[in-house]
């Protein structure tokens, strides 16, 4: 089923920006109470009518069945401008029509409210011009987060990216006249955006600031004169996410390899107190730090949980990238392996590093294959079914699907 947020009634051709100041519409009476409706109030479609959006009048209405802001040299916008829904939602697929005529914008997701009018968190960015667009802000917490044309693992000192395209092929993407689509999809900790269907960003935010639920908003942003136009809101709720970050890896080498070698960098701070490692797979398995072996080999368990020596926790403690090795050796293939790795400091803080696509087929730039689990350690989740969804059969069914 799709949410419409106000604006799914779009029957007649739509007018142009010239002509969007006909026909204007109240807006809400002013702040919303956040939570008036929740995504886990059903899936079942909503008409969600004007009244359930918030926002400043001087800056704000609706037009035609259009969210329109806009700010001139005798209503300058000395602050941020933000039209709210008073909906929260948590793992869903959103898409937009947008027009910028001049200016930047934004859509928030997943934020919260700060105060009147103004929200805090993730931000798909929006601007007529040649920066910005297609990137992942968090307003009033951690600024940028994501650049166009680039996939990001946010993990503290183990974070990773990979770019998707060449940085100046998007230079363009959802500028000049007209309208432009934008889509935002967000499962778990995921999440990816598209404008005028090309993937722009991923971001894979696995810190204790990820934001797994909340408001969804647009902005108007403070600064010179501008104007924004928002129609077509559709929001189509997703199951909710059962997050299992540690998948089952292996390499890409076809026929499928009998041993496997797969690296990825490792980083500590200093205060590292312990370290476990939990790992099985479909052979002899060993893992190794800066090609000193420190867990696994031919006598292990075929689960593993060991803890790692105080040689290596000394080794981490240096602050530095480390190479953090895995490798697994079978007689019938193919080989892969599962296991994530929990770091906990003296300060009370832990991290995990899981197997997952950021890990490379050693020596080589090329990623690991994220595999279907071939059987379950205690501590995994049980193997999927055949008949699953996989995740890139979800996302082409899109918004739409239902």
């Amino acid at each position: 089923m799709l949410i419409s947020l106000t604006l799914l009634a779009l029957q007649a051709p739509s007018p142009s920006a010239e002509h969007a100041t006909d026909h204007v519409a109240p807006l809400g009476p002013g702040p919303i109470e956040a939570g008036a409706i929740r995504q886990e109030d059903g899936l079942k479609a909503l008409d969600l009518a004007p009244e359930q959006w918030s926002g400043d009048p001087r800056f704000w209405s609706v037009q035609d069945g259009m969210l329109v802001g806009e700010s001139t040299p005798e209503n300058p916008c000395k602050r941020s401008s933000f039209i709210v829904h008073e909906g929260i939602f948590a793992d869903f697929d959103l898409s937009l029509e947008f027009m910028v005529t001049r200016g930047n914008s934004g859509v928030q997701f997943r934020s919260a409210l700060d105060g009147k009018w103004n929200v805090v968190g993730y931000q798909a960015d929006l601007e007529d011009g040649p920066n910005w667009i297609g990137g992942i802000y968090e307003q009033g917490g951690r600024g940028v987060l994501v650049r166009r044309s680039t996939s990001l693992l946010a993990n503290g000192p183990n974070s990773d990216y990979d770019l998707l395209a060449d940085p100046d092929s998007m230079k363009d993407i959802g500028r000049g006249p007209g309208w432009h689509t934008y889509r935002i999809r967000a499962e778990g900790r995921r999440i990816k955006l598209w404008v005028d269907g090309t993937l722009t960003c991923e971001l894979d935010d696995r810190t204790d600031k990820a934001a797994l639920e909340g408001l969804i908003a647009l902005q108007l942003h403070q600064g010179p004169p501008m104007k924004v136009l928002y129609r077509n809101i559709r929001l189509q709720p997703l199951p909710p996410t059962k997050e299992v970050p540690r998948k089952w890896i292996s390499t890409a080498d076809k026929p499928a390899a009998k041993h496997v070698g797969l690296e990825r960098r490792l980083k500590a701070t200093a205060g590292l107190k312990r370290a476990v490692l939990k790992a099985t797979s479909t052979g002899e398995l060993s893992f190794a730090l800066d090609g000193e072996v420190f867990a696994g080999g031919k006598d292990a368990p075929e689960h593993l949980e060991v803890e790692l020596p105080e040689s290596a926790l000394e080794r981490l403690r240096d602050g530095k990238p480390h190479k953090w090795t895995a490798t697994c050796e079978t007689e019938v293939g193919p080989a892969s392996l599962s296991a994530v790795l929990q770091l906990e400091y003296q300060d009370g803080r832990t991290e995990e590093v899981h197997t997952d696509r950021w890990w490379r087929k050693a020596g080589t730039k090329e990623r690991a294959v994220v595999i279907r689990p071939h059987q379950a350690a205690p501590w995994l989740e049980a193997p999927h079914n055949g008949n699953e969804e996989s995740e890139g059969q979800r996302e082409e069914r899109g918004a739409g699907g239902g």
